[in-house]
């Protein structure tokens, strides 16, 4: 752990901003090479750490981007794995270090893109509230009607989350759109951002953590410039009452089953077990090579599995999340 603050650093959510583009200034980034972003100015001279959508694009080969405060060394993990000439988006909490510069890292020369979601501050906004357990907010599956391309669905959380959360915390997925495209999330009331969520192919099935400041009445906006399906689950939200903070450390790899060569079977739960007692954790989880399409879900041990996914995935793909999840018992 980087350092443990006398006040846990709280959590102020901003409107979506893009912090920068490298199709617009600077050109790819090269392989293994390293791109400096200074967030003085973007964020409060006090933030601790920051919670931003990274996006790669136009990669020349396989790979991954691991993204960390400039000040630590690199770090073995990584926050978003993509394929050659893929479009990937992740999202990535991290800590920023007392120089506030963030570096970012892929393993091919490739385009990153980030947007900022909200910066984590001592006594400064609102704590974390971990959902008892993630909770499916809509899926327009069940409706029988997609997100129509180049429309907006305003979504009340209003039955799911206390009034006075400041900021959202969804697993969002689109499934089978009808071309490649991205999905927008934004607080209901305002302009849509120039910023992007998650990004997909034509009839691919991908989901992003997404982190959204809400309005007063709890409203949330979901745009796309393309028809898709569209679901988003609860996991947890940020409210004044709350004191729970976020504490970063130096990203670090906790497991691989990959090192051990056995892959967990289909329908197996297995548990991942934490000495030191929080509300919540921020994990970056990877599935790999998996041998039919699927999903992950991630949940509390001890309480039945939810009507929720955290990471979904087809045949021998690499697809990352961020997850935050609250820890429960093993039985």
């Amino acid at each position: 752990m980087r350092y443990r603050p006398q006040y846990p650093p709280w959590f102020t959510a901003v409107d979506p901003v893009r912090l920068f583009d490298t199709r617009t200034a600077g050109g790819r980034v090269a392989a293994h090479g390293v791109h400096r972003l200074d967030l003085t100015g973007a964020v409060p001279a006090g933030a601790t750490a920051v919670t931003l959508n990274v996006t790669v694009t136009e990669p020349a080969g396989p790979g991954f981007v691991t993204v960390w405060a400039c000040g630590d060394e690199r770090p073995l993990a990584s926050n978003l794995n993509y394929s050659a000439g893929q479009t990937v988006a992740n999202a990535v909490t991290v800590g920023i270090g007392r120089e506030q510069e963030l570096c970012f890292s892929p393993f091919t020369e490739a385009h990153l893109i980030a947007d900022l979601a909200g910066s984590f501050q001592p006594r400064v906004g609102q704590g974390y509230v971990p959902a008892p357990s993630p909770v499916r907010a809509f899926d327009t599956r069940d409706e029988r009607a997609p997100l129509a391309g180049g429309t907006v669905r305003a979504q009340t959380l209003a039955a799911l989350v206390p009034a006075g959360a400041t900021a959202v915390v969804l697993n969002v997925t689109a499934t089978d759109p009808t071309a490649p495209g991205y999905v927008t999330v934004f607080p209901c009331g305002g302009p849509v951002p120039l910023a992007s969520n998650l990004n997909f192919e034509a009839r691919a099935t991908v989901p992003n953590l997404v982190t959204v400041r809400l309005p007063a009445d709890l409203t949330v906006c979901f745009t796309s410039p393309v028809t898709t399906h569209l679901f988003a689950d609860v996991a947890g939200w940020f409210h004044v009452d709350s004191g729970s903070g976020f504490v970063s450390v130096t990203p670090e790899r906790l497991f691989d089953t990959r090192d051990g060569e056995v892959r967990s079977p289909a329908g197996f739960e297995s548990y991942l077990e934490f000495t030191t007692f929080v509300e919540g954790w921020v994990m970056n989880v990877t599935v790999t090579d998996p041998a039919e399409p699927g999903f992950l879900t991630a949940y509390p041990c001890g309480q039945p599995r939810p009507n929720a996914s955290n990471v979904n995935y087809v045949k021998g793909q690499t697809v990352p999340n961020l997850v935050v999840a609250k820890p429960g018992y093993a039985n």
